[in-house]
């Protein structure tokens, strides 16, 4: 794959500047950062946000630290968000997730909050809730989408993050690389749909809307497919005795 004449130089510099984290990582500043919080926070109701249609990172999350939170409900659908309004006064709500990159995710949380509250005509009590945030990594970009929307969707946002990432765009442009070849480069290898940022995790691949997707899941396919031609090799070897070559 060619995206111009600067594409081994930038290709290098994304394997060097490419920050990879391990499950362990996340789990253990995730740890960190509620020990935080929960030092500081107000005493108010906490709801923690697992309404979601799939059963994504976040599930799993809550599950490996749930232990660590004070004492909570869990919010399984927005249409439960009236009922625990009135049930418990001003609430905390508390999403945990390994990053926060784009921010749209949050976004959209609020969005059908607001949603909700519309429905039931119950929106002049959408001030009540602090939506408090808290991701191992955070972006400028996805803090900044949040807190606009938080304004329109009459939320309180709060971060809690340990890695701030930039845009790859911004961390090409320090190393004196031309404008117009780095966004040709990404447009190349992401097909102009969004600003991705060098960022692997080990248990997933991220979508289009946070990394260079398609790259890393080639990487990713290729190292499931050597660790599969290992597990070949070695059993041949261990029945027949010897070392076997595969080409």
């Amino acid at each position: 794959m060619v995206c111009g004449e600067n594409t081994f130089p930038m290709l290098s510099a994304l394997r060097r500047e490419t920050k990879c984290f391990s499950l362990n990582d996340i789990v253990a500043g995730l740890k960190t950062l509620i020990t935080e919080w929960v030092a500081e926070r107000q005493d108010r109701p906490l709801v923690v946000s697992l309404a979601s249609e799939k059963l994504g990172s976040e599930f799993y999350f809550y599950d490996q630290l749930k232990d660590l939170l004070p004492k909570h409900k869990i919010l399984r659908d927005y249409s439960e968000i009236s009922k625990l309004e009135a049930e418990l006064g001003r609430i905390e709500l508390l999403c945990i997730d390994d990053w926060t990159l784009s921010g749209i995710n949050a976004m959209l949380i609020m969005r059908n909050l607001h949603e909700t509250w519309a429905k039931t005509k119950a929106l002049a009590k959408t001030k009540t809730i602090l939506f408090t945030i808290i991701t191992h990594i955070s972006t400028s970009e996805g803090r900044q989408l949040i807190s606009k929307y938080a304004e329109e969707y009459s939320c309180v946002p709060k971060f809690y993050f340990n890695q701030d990432i930039e845009l790859f765009k911004t961390v090409l442009s320090r190393e004196a690389f031309d404008e117009t070849e780095i966004d040709r480069f990404i447009d190349c290898l992401c097909q102009g749909q969004y600003d991705p940022y060098a960022i692997f995790l080990e248990y997933k691949i991220a979508n289009m809307h946070g990394t260079f997707h398609m790259l890393y899941k080639a990487i990713f396919d290729m190292v499931k497919i050597h660790a599969k031609k290992t597990e070949m090799m070695q059993g041949l070897e261990a029945k027949y005795g010897r070392a076997v070559v595969m080409q």
